[in-house]
């Protein structure tokens, strides 16, 4: 395995007597955008969780690069470039558009001039740039899901992990979503795994995408491949088969 791989495998995860993700592999390039779709409790966001260290492992391994970081906290592993966004997006409070990104920009050892310059730019890929000034608490959900990822962009991640980020945004924002999260491997020399159910954004943003259900992967392979999978079909895609790429319910 190369330096520039996340890898996981043989994940187990059981929650009591409740098995979320049963012996799932996965291998993420730091060039690419790999895509984790399936029906709701297929155990996405838990596998998340497991390659980030929030949920410990009942079997397996996780690999960075070239060290096993299976036993390493979710602290350690982000101050080495494994971030991961939530669902529950959480701005500071108190402080603007502009501030929110700054601290987490100025939290990775980088100087408040340094971190001005990045700012800048991150809210420029989010679509956030005019409204730099207005206390984040006001902005609507969807906006704060847009500042999440450029807070998460300012942390210099080698890898981003990305959960739902598209939940609640309008067709727009979306379309401005995805054309950041195609951005960053090239950008922001970052390898991203996007947890998504908005099959628009997977489809136009996604390298490779890998398929759970029922906590157990059923189909890994490039978009086209993905897209006319029986057996993807079958479990999550449904007869429309996400020939016109639009969304998808899970």
């Amino acid at each position: 395995m190369g330096a520039l791989e996340l890898h996981a495998e043989g994940i187990v995860v059981r929650f009591g007597g409740i098995t979320a993700v049963s012996d799932v592999s996965l291998d993420a390039r730091r060039s690419q955008v790999l895509g984790l779709i399936g029906p709701n409790g297929a155990g996405k966001t838990t596998l998340l969780n497991a390659l980030s260290g929030f949920a410990p492992l009942s079997a397996g391994k996780v690999t960075f690069g070239d060290t096993d970081v299976t036993t390493r906290t979710p602290q350690w592993r982000a101050r080495r470039g494994l971030v991961r966004s939530f669902q529950a997006v959480r701005v500071f409070e108190g402080l603007t558009v502009r501030e929110n990104v700054e601290v987490g920009a100025v939290g990775t050892g980088r100087r408040r001039r340094a971190a001005r310059g990045a700012t800048v730019d991150l809210l420029a890929l989010t679509g956030l740039g005019r409204l730099a000034d207005r206390p984040a608490s006001s902005l609507p959900a969807g906006q704060q899901r847009q500042l999440s990822l450029a807070r998460a962009l300012a942390a210099r991640p080698v890898f981003l992990l990305l959960d739902e980020p598209a939940a609640g945004l309008d067709e727009g924002e979306s379309e401005e979503l995805a054309a950041a999260i195609r951005r960053i491997p090239t950008e922001f020399d970052a390898g991203v795994v996007l947890v998504e159910h908005d099959m628009s954004v997977v489809m136009k943003v996604c390298d490779r995408i890998q398929v759970l259900d029922h906590g157990s992967t059923i189909a890994v392979g490039e978009r086209e491949t993905i897209r006319t999978d029986p057996e993807v079909i079958r479990a999550y895609l449904g007869e429309q088969s996400t020939a016109d790429g639009g969304e998808v319910g899970a």
